[in-house]
């Protein structure tokens, strides 16, 4: 083979491998698709930037200060939700944890919010680049829980880190042994606080996850259903007993058994109120009652609640329509 033809093939070989490496780069972009963050403009991005810089340097009551005038400028709904998470967890623990340890986690919450609740984070297109970035936060996690050991934020930490471990996006670690030991942590030496029941909540919902992965052996509907009523039994007044009621009847009602669902959907209308939840346990009860365990008594009185309790809303308009409907056929 001559100089030349050696040549030619380093330079075929040296194309291919960019050509390939430009595919798996494309690929990965392709796979991770970021969300960009609403803007905030002029003064509601000075006072959101403020709100951040005085954490940054520990002085929680100026944050809760500018929290507040924050949210009379009425930013975009996301940051409502994140300013009052961010402000809930310093008004909790600033009167009793180290003011640089407390700072060093809220701007870690924050880059966890952003990543795992908006999408937000990191803002990075390149999947491998924004794989590193998502190391670097959870190893902050882990060393920030070294330094928080044994303190009234040890919990908060290794619910985070739980979540991290456990998140099966496209940025995901899918570590879901690792999750459940750590939220164990929590059951066992937090047992009084109120994260436990949040940690055992997790734990329910790590184990459908990895049984959903393949070759994962799968979890039955019934198993499922009977973790979630001994969670409900163990923690009756925890701040997830909703959610798990509602995925009884989720449960319920993917298998086909209209009639618990609906028993199920039906206990949480009672206990709930007019929020945005009922509404949707109410359409959910209407559409069961009217195509599956087909009771038009039960899907009238189900309309006639939607209209007297949610008047304003499109379920409504529909209920109105439909009452018609069912008053013609009758």
């Amino acid at each position: 083979m001559t100089k030349k033809d050696n040549k030619m093939k380093t330079n075929a070989v040296y194309f291919l491998v960019v050509i390939l490496l430009t595919f798996a780069i494309n690929a990965f972009s392709t796979e991770w698709s970021p969300i960009k963050q609403p803007d905030l403009k002029g003064k509601l991005g000075r006072y959101y930037e403020k709100f951040w810089d005085s954490i940054k340097v520990a002085d929680f009551d100026g944050t809760i200060k500018i929290a507040q005038a924050l949210k009379n400028l009425k930013p975009d709904n996301d940051y409502v939700v994140i300013i009052d998470n961010i402000t809930e967890l310093l008004t909790k623990y600033k009167s009793n944890t180290e003011g640089k340890i407390l700072s060093s986690f809220l701007m870690l919450e924050k880059k966890r919010i952003y990543w795992q609740d908006f999408n937000w984070w990191p803002e990075d297109k390149i999947y491998v680049k924004a794989t590193k970035q998502i190391n670097a936060i959870v190893k902050e996690f882990e060393e920030l829980l070294k330094t928080a050991s044994n303190s009234d934020l040890e919990a908060e930490i290794l619910y985070r880190l739980g979540l991290c471990y456990s998140d099966n996006g496209p940025l995901g670690f899918k570590e879901y042994n690792k999750a459940v030991e750590v939220l164990k942590v929590i059951e066992r030496k937090y047992s009084q606080n109120n994260l436990a029941d949040d940690a055992a909540f997790e734990i329910i919902l790590i184990k459908i996850k990895a049984s959903q992965e393949n070759n994962k052996p799968k979890i039955s509907i019934e198993a499922i259903t009977l973790m979630l009523k001994d969670f409900i039994a163990k923690y009756p007044e925890g701040n997830r007993k909703i959610e798990a009621q509602k995925l009884i009847g989720n449960y319920y009602e993917f298998q086909g058994n209209y009639q618990l669902a609906a028993e199920e959907y039906s206990k949480l209308v009672e206990q709930l109120g007019k929020t945005k939840l009922t509404l949707e346990l109410l359409d959910n009860l209407s559409f069961i009652y009217r195509s599956k365990a087909i009771d038009k008594v039960k899907e009238k009185n189900i309309l006639e609640q939607i209209l007297r309790d949610f008047p304003n809303s499109y379920s409504a308009s529909y209920a109105k329509a439909r009452l018609e409907e069912i008053k013609e056929g009758l």
